[in-house]
């Protein structure tokens, strides 16, 4: 019981074993932790909504909150069979009716660099693909979600960026009110106080919306980069105060897809 009482910090300051010489739960301090400090434990990186139902409180900053989309390989596609191979699915065991195709949810945070977001991309580019992405595609031979499906053309990336957008807005649409309105209502800490489920609540919903916000912004945002040389992206990214951070959420995309890809086509 007394474990239960350390509150959440990341990064982590102690870490938790049972320790049968002591026969007892033993914490042990990562770091020198000042005299009369608060100790802390990490609870792990979880999204608000876990925070909140399993432990009763929201980060008001958390990188690791997640949105749900869900997208879907038409049966019509032309492709079906080889992108649901792909896929990792088995058609010749589908039991959904003619009409209905592959449809796959995905819950995910913002940092390209996670498995979850690499898993949904990589769905995303092998259901877009068409003409010669399908030779690159199969080259590669991947078969499931679980491999890192490197981005095929910038027409491709394009198409997983649309797909993105208006999964993201249809998501947004659903709720009541806007992403601006919570930050107004978290503004007013007299109504919502610091820590208080009120507050709570808001910063858990604002937390799913700035998911989906961020991938309803990703394409307006790289769009423009695809028509660029390699030159003019470079120092154009230099001259943006918003890809300053190489480790932020943003710049994790544009490292990994859009710099190689205009790369690719520069030279």
């Amino acid at each position: 019981p007394m474990a239960d009482m350390l509150n959440h910090r990341r990064p982590r300051e102690t870490k938790w074993t049972y320790s049968q010489k002591k026969r007892g739960f033993l914490i042990t301090a990562l770091q020198n932790i000042p005299e009369n400090s608060e100790i802390f434990d990490s609870y792990g990186r979880k999204c608000n909504s876990r925070f909140f139902v399993n432990y009763g409180f929201s980060l008001e900053i958390n990188l690791d909150n997640e949105a749900l989309m869900t997208f879907e390989l038409p049966k019509n596609d032309p492709q079906y069979a080889i992108k649901a191979r792909h896929l990792g699915f088995n058609i010749n065991n589908d039991k959904n009716d003619d009409s209905q195709g592959i449809m796959k949810d995905f819950q995910i945070p913002i940092q390209y660099n996670e498995q979850k977001v690499k898993e949904v991309f990589s769905f995303l580019r092998i259901i877009h693909a068409e003409g010669d992405e399908m030779t690159i595609l199969s080259s590669t031979n991947s078969m499931g979600l679980n491999e890192d499906l490197s981005p095929l053309s910038i027409r491709n990336e394009l198409k997983v960026l649309e797909a993105l957008n208006i999964s993201a807005h249809e998501s947004l649409d659903k709720f009541p009110d806007s992403l601006e309105y919570d930050n107004n209502l978290l503004s007013d800490l007299r109504e919502y106080p610091l820590k208080s489920n009120r507050r709570n609540i808001i910063v858990m919903r604002k937390g799913e919306k700035e998911v989906l916000t961020f991938y309803s912004d990703l394409l307006k945002i790289c769009k423009p980069f695809f028509n660029m040389t390699y030159i003019d992206l470079i120092n154009t990214l230099r001259r943006d105060t918003r890809f300053r951070y190489n480790d932020s959420p943003l710049m994790q995309y544009v490292n990994r897809v859009v710099i190689p890809l205009v790369q690719r086509q520069s030279n």
